[in-house]
């Protein structure tokens, strides 16, 4: 069960994060500047012209005439500005117009400044090639309105926004019947009702949350930074690649975007706003083109960056993914229109968002600081939403408690078979050494030993040892370095053998208990679809060339690492009478590292990977009938874990086997600082011939001047300084190794980096190029070079050996890569023929944490809920929160002195809360569905004395004082309200018309 201790610390410190500590204000004659802002296209158009333009008493935009050279013109009306580089805008809003209708237009400048990017890998319509940057037609125009405008909305503008702004604009008539049906497209006019409505229908034609708020990424551009968090990423790339496919529709059409987007607007409104789900007709735009031509744009864009070595974002696999979906749910649709219909009620609740956001808030408030119902004077389940004679909770307190029951059953059970599980487990080390010990020894004379088949039988359970194939030449010989111990059938462990230890705890007499641990056979089919058995096996790799015919018993030659994997274990477990059933998947691998510069030291083995998957099942409660056919119902659990660490092979830990504490952790006695004597050795020659390259037979030497840097008992590196006397200068690394002769050969080398600036080996070492010396089980180690007299040039020796001191400048520490939770369960209410199903639950955890300070955490809860929308639970009753956090930090020179590094930490935080079941703003039975989201990014610098800001550091209270941070509530997808820390620990949010509303208890 999922619980929040403090949501003001998940509302504010943890989301928000802010540090603003304004707890004054003062009164200003001026009214401050108020904007709009957002991106152009898919955050490719640069150099635009955007113009905020209100909406007149007539429902038009706003115009004026004005004398001009050529006479007198009509214009827009509105304050105007110009799409950056990044395609980002910012334009004044008049305060007269918050509150109200406004329609942003973009048109491109006179002078063909205005130009947008090709998103398209194999280039774009008229020659245009990919990612190169074209003048856009003199006619462009795109738009995007909004019904109710408010200070720092993001309003995006692209051909997306361009379709809802025209279907705004658009009345529609019936020339031909009796006036109940209108259908002929005819210009009519702007309402903050039709534009919130063409922004809404726009949203669900397109599958999209918000086509107004949510930044389109350009695909060009996703193995970049965008600083969103992940919650929104994904749908942002999806969005992303619609507004790009525009292009690529385009290019089929044979026409510029103008023109193209003029036949999607004809097309859309001559069908009433709806699009042909698939048609059978090729130059017809449909739902199933434009999401085809998305899923090419994305598909190729990931190839190319891929392609490039750059980092391709995990969403933009799951975006394909989503694209794919929605492909094959169109196919079948071919020449059906869509059906997009929005209510008039639905925009009604929409347009007033400020008034019913503050309400939902407060509501939410109090549900989520009484998250579980534990004020004594919480409501009932069932009770009037808007009863404030009792304290509503965000989970019906009757579940909760119902829950927590369950769980505290389920942890008996394991604490009364968790002593026979422990010998079991143990019992089955010891057979596995003592197979080892037989296949070396034979064991003559022991009947359970079968030495032909290298199989071991004790009671139930049959181990076999397998040499496993990799593919290397000593296998010709029947040499391995890897054997599986392959497991199957049952260990039972008598509660009354004296091996088991008492139940901690245990003092009114033993527990009756009966538990196993079965390994089963599972059958599959190979790609031949010829049938395939696997079982539960324990695999010991071991190192050298030489290879083994048996597995050396691993005590006495420590294996380089092991890989467990047991695919399928049954666990039935029966404790006082009630039973319960435990299946279990669970893999592992260890790699064991030594200290490099210890000889002889042990190895100690350190987790690369863990998956589990751990299902617990009651006996049956009782049957129910769905869909016409018979459903047994027990109480089901589910908890499923997989995690990779970062850095396994080069910590060396304290301990021999994985430890929780080894993560995130220095190596004792080996912090940051630390001296190491006699580490390095090193060599200088000068005017040496090198082998600089071999071609076939044909080998190249070279003059250079080097360095030898060799790390006492680990290896050694040289650097290579090549002259322009016989060919082009620069400077190239290599490894030494040492031959078959004891004399020194360079083994690998880089390609020459050339440079135009004159080295040589004094200015390497003086202009610290030589960098740090990494080694595994230790960390980076800078060579001490002597500067006697303190001038900034170190004193060199050629020719000759010299011993030097190392300092350790950054140590190896172990992080996760990656780790996924989900916890989830389905429970019973009743027994017999009375029982149903109780609201299912579930947690979704993503942790990814390369080192202390920089992670990602993404949690995902819900109660109550129907089925999941990516990872976030919903449904008509559904109660769910998503909670993402994103910290990374990064170095910039100082601006006024280069030559100072300064430290800077951001964060990203974003929050989805959905609610279904609301009654607040409905008198409809089932009640609606709202969401709101907040997120926040925080930006300061380390190193200060300044208030706190930000979740790392809260404790350590090392920042300067110079921090941004706010965060942002959007309630039905606009933007309502700003969070700030206006006090310490008083987290606040300011609603756009001035009201506001304190967070927490």
């Amino acid at each position: 069960m999922f619980s929040l201790s403090r949501i003001s610390l998940l509302l504010s410190v943890c989301l928000l994060a802010a540090c603003s500590g304004n707890g004054s204000s003062t009164t200003r004659k001026t009214e401050p500047v108020k904007y709009v802002n957002g991106y152009v296209g898919s955050s490719g158009v640069q150099s635009a012209v955007i113009q905020a333009v209100s909406i007149d008493v007539q429902g038009q935009t706003a115009t004026e005439v004005i004398d001009t050279d050529d006479g007198q013109q009509e214009v827009y009306v509105g304050a105007k500005a110009t799409s950056t580089t990044a395609a980002y805008y910012q334009v004044k809003l008049d305060s007269d117009d918050i509150g109200r209708a406004v329609t942003l237009i973009v048109s491109g400048k006179s002078d063909d400044a205005t130009v947008e990017r090709c998103e398209l890998v194999n280039g774009c319509y008229g020659g245009w090639s990919y990612r190169a940057t074209k003048a856009v037609p003199q006619e462009y125009e795109l738009r995007s309105s909004v019904g109710n405008a408010q200070n720092n909305m993001r309003i995006n503008i692209n051909w997306v926004t361009h379709l809802a702004s025209a279907l705004a604009y658009t009345s529609y008539i019936d020339n031909s019947g009796d006036g109940s049906n209108p259908d002929v497209p005819r210009a009519g006019v702007y309402t903050a009702f039709t534009i919130e409505r063409a922004n809404l229908w726009l949203n669900e034609l397109f599958g999209l949350s918000d086509i107004v708020s949510l930044r389109p990424l350009a695909p060009s551009e996703l193995y970049k930074d965008s600083g969103l968090a992940s919650a929104i990423k994904q749908e942002s790339i999806i969005y992303g690649a619609i507004v790009a496919a525009g292009q690529q529709l385009a290019l089929e059409a044979g026409q510029d975007q103008v023109d193209w987007l003029a036949d999607v607007v004809d097309e859309f409104l001559h069908n009433q706003g709806q699009l042909y789900q698939r048609s059978s007709v090729s130059s017809t735009t449909s739902l199933y083109r434009i999401f085809s031509a998305a899923r090419t744009v994305l598909q190729e864009n990931r190839t190319y960056i891929s392609a490039q070595n750059y980092s391709v974002p995990s969403e933009l696999t799951a975006a394909i993914a989503v694209l794919d979906q929605r492909l094959g749910a169109l196919e079948s649709k071919t020449d059906e229109l869509t059906a997009v219909d929005i209510p008039a009620s639905q925009v009604k609740n929409w347009l007033d968002r400020i008034n019913n956001a503050r309400a939902f808030m407060a509501d939410l408030n109090e549900r989520l600081v009484n998250y579980k119902g534990q004020d004594p004077n919480t409501c009932n389940n069932g009770e009037a939403q808007d009863d404030n004679s009792c304290v509503h909770s965000f989970i019906d307190p009757a579940y909760v408690t119902k829950t927590v029951d369950y769980y505290d059953a389920l942890n008996s059970i394991y604490e009364g078979v968790a002593p026979q599980l422990a010998t079991g487990t143990r019992t089955l080390k010891d057979l596995v050494l003592e197979l080892i010990a037989c296949t070396n020894s034979g064991c003559a004379g022991d009947a359970r030993y079968d030495g032909t088949n290298k199989k071991l039988t004790v009671d139930g359970l049959v181990l076999t040892m397998v040499p496993v194939e990799l593919g290397v030449e000593i296998e010709k010989e029947g040499k391995y370095n890897a054997f599986d111990i392959q497991l199957l059938g049952e260990i039972i462990v008598d509660a009354d053998d004296p091996a088991v230890p008492n139940v901690p705890g245990g003092t009114s007499g033993p527990l009756d208990t009966i538990a196993s641990i079965k390994f089963k056979e599972v059958k599959g089919t190979n790609d031949a679809g010829e049938e395939v058995k696997s079982y539960s096996r324990v695999r010991i790799v071991y190192s050298g060339e030489e290879g083994f015919s048996t597995p050396p018993d691993p005590v006495v030659t420590p294996p380089l690492g092991y890989d467990l994997e047991w695919p399928d274990v049954e666990i039935p477990a029966t404790v006082n009478g009630v039973n319960q059933e435990f299946n279990l998947y669970f893999s592992a691998k260890l790699i064991g590292v030594d200290d490099v510069l210890v000889p002889a030291s042990p190895l100690h083995y350190n987790l690369t990977s863990v998956a589990l998957s751990l299902v617990a099942n009651s006996d049956t409660k009782g049957t129910i009938t769905e869909g016409g056919k018979e459903v047994e119902l027990k109480d089901l659990a589910q908890v499923t874990l997989s995690a990779t660490s970062s850095n396994a092979a080069n910590y060396y830990s304290d301990s021999v086997w994985p430890e929780l504490d080894d993560f995130f952790r220095v190596r004792s006695g080996f912090e940051s600082g630390i001296i190491e004597s006699n580490l390095f050795e090193y060599r200088i020659m000068e005017d040496q011939s090198v082998l600089f390259s071999k071609i076939d037979d044909k080998e190249v030497f070279r003059q250079a001047d080097y360095i030898d840097v060799n790390i006492t008992g680990y290896g050694i590196n040289r650097l290579e300084v090549f002259g322009d006397t016989d060919g082009v200068p620069g400077l190239r690394k290599c490894s030494v190794i040492i031959n078959d002769a004891n004399e020194q050969e360079t083994s690998v080398c880089t390609q020459l980096s050339e440079s135009e600036e004159e080295l040589t080996i004094q200015k390497l070492v003086d202009d610290d190029l030589l960098g740090l010396f990494s080694i595994p089980s230790r960390g980076a180690y800078r060579p001490l070079f002597p500067d006697v007299d303190n001038n900034g040039s170190y004193e060199l020796i050629t020719g000759t050996d010299v011993v030097l001191d190392g300092k350790l400048e950054a140590v190896f520490t172990q992080g996760i890569n990656n780790l996924s939770l989900r916890a989830a369960h389905e429970l019973t209410e009743g027994q017999g023929s009375d029982v149903e199903r109780a609201p299912l639950a579930i947690v979704d955890v993503k942790l990814t944490r390369s080192s202390k300070d920089v992670w990602e955490l993404a949690v995902a809860a819900g109660y109550d809920y129907d089925y999941l929308v990516d990872v976030l639970p919903t449904g008509v009753r559904a109660q769910s929160l998503y909670l993402s956090y994103l910290v990374g930090n990064n170095s910039a020179p100082d601006e006024n002195d280069a030559d100072v590094i300064r430290d800077f930490t951001f964060e990203l935080g974003g929050l989805i809360i959905y609610r279904g079941g609301v009654k607040l703003f409905t008198s409809e039975e089932k009640g609606e569905s709202i969401g709101v989201t907040l997120a926040s990014r925080v930006d300061y610098e380390l190193n200060g004395s300044g208030q706190p800001c930000g979740v790392i550091n809260r404790k350590d209270e090392i920042v300067t004082g110079n921090c941004n941070a706010v965060g942002y509530l959007t309630y039905r997808n606009s933007i309502v309200g700003v969070i700030r820390e206006e006090r310490d620990g008083i987290y606040v949010v300011r609603f756009s018309d001035g009201q506001f509303l304190v967070l927490g208890g």
